[in-house]
């Protein structure tokens, strides 16, 4: 048997020992990664949703309320891009986003890609409209295995070719993903993603982390979820504040 053969079958192997532990996603030709459909219902809904944080784009504040609901803009500082998380400031508006990933859950449930207790962590808007460079990362990191993941579906139809996702798939090769308005990728632990470089190119998108009920992993998957807002809902329901300093010097 040659080296190059001996090597294939090592990788093949590999994948295999991969694939036993994460779903794996034929279209994407990755791991630990999907796509659901998502409703038109759900999509009107999040758009009427996001009709309060519209307003505030411009905003340089943290927190910002219509007098009904309350969102916290964070900018993850270091980022090579304007992208901003509007995540829900308080239990009322919570339990808007609860509503609309109760909805998704049966799809999710449908792909194997809702862990045990199918907690909602964290509810939120992405806005951005441009970007320096890539940024390849991970969402979760690999002691969270296939027990968290992150949604992201665009509220509106996406017929451009820039500012789409870039992954790497289960053999390394870089691969582009296409958002489509009804459409949703979830992203686990281990799959490599960032965003293709662009400029004015203004996009919404509705989110959510969540994952397991599970007391044993969460202290790995907090180490993401509390990134990105400061009211998380935890493994065993319960909500818990956090302290960010946002960062809009972009």
């Amino acid at each position: 048997m040659s080296r190059i053969q001996g090597a294939s079958r090592v990788a093949v192997t590999g994948l295999r020992a991969i694939r036993a532990r994460f779903p794996f996603d034929a279209t994407l030709g990755a791991f630990n990664v999907g796509q659901i459909p998502v409703s038109q219902e759900v999509i009107r809904e999040a758009t009427d949703l996001y009709a309060r944080v519209a307003p505030h784009l411009g905003s340089k504040q943290a927190s910002v309320s219509d007098g009904e609901c309350r969102f916290y803009a964070l900018h993850p500082a270091g980022w090579p891009s304007d992208i901003r998380w509007w995540s829900a400031d308080d239990e009322a508006t919570f339990s808007r986003f609860q509503r609309l990933f109760d909805q998704v859950q049966p799809a999710l449930a449908a792909r194997g890609l809702l862990p045990a207790g199918g907690r909602l962590y964290c509810g939120f808007f992405v806005t951005r409209s441009r970007c320096s460079q890539a940024a390849l990362h991970v969402d979760y990191v690999e002691e969270c295995g296939a027990n968290a993941y992150t949604l992201m579906t665009p509220l509106d139809d996406w017929q451009g070719t820039v500012g789409q996702l870039i992954y790497r798939d289960a053999f390394g090769r870089l691969r582009h993903y296409r958002y489509r308005k009804g459409s949703a990728i979830v992203l686990g632990a281990g799959f490599q993603h960032g965003t293709e470089p662009c400029t004015d190119v203004p996009r919404a998108f509705l989110c959510f982390t969540f994952g397991t009920s599970d007391p044993r992993v969460w202290r790995h998957i907090r180490k993401t979820v509390q990134e990105q807002g400061r009211l998380l809902r935890q493994h065993d329901g319960t909500f818990v504040g956090q302290t960010h300093r946002s960062d809009f010097a972009y």
